[in-house]
């Protein structure tokens, strides 16, 4: 199950790198402050029930039975609504400076 709620959080970031950069370990990380450990906490959470919204089946799969019953829809206007909101999270996901987290909220 946890697998299935860091997958598409892992999709999001291999989408947000950029080719023909070398792919560099961060610096020694500086501890987080408490708005950041917040900020982060929101930030995954709204984008795991976005992709919950978005896709039900995975939901379900991932034991939120509130979706039960529940089809995604694939109408031209609610898939770019969808391309769009992944453009935005992952603009928003970017604000998150390697620095700014925890070990383990990197991780994720």
């Amino acid at each position: 199950m946890r697998l299935t709620l860091v997958l598409p959080l892992l999709l999001l970031a291999a989408c947000a790198r950029e080719s023909g950069k070398p792919n560099t370990p961060p610096s020694a990380p500086a501890p987080a402050p408490p708005v950041a450990a917040a900020a982060w906490s929101d930030f995954t959470a709204g984008f795991i029930e976005s992709r919950f919204k978005a896709d039900p089946a995975f939901a379900v799969q991932s034991g939120r039975h509130e979706f039960d019953g529940r089809v995604p829809d694939w109408s031209r206007a609610a898939i770019e609504a969808d391309v769009a909101a992944l453009r935005a999270q992952r603009i928003e996901l970017q604000r998150f400076g390697a620095t700014a987290l925890t070990p383990a909220q990197r991780f994720e």
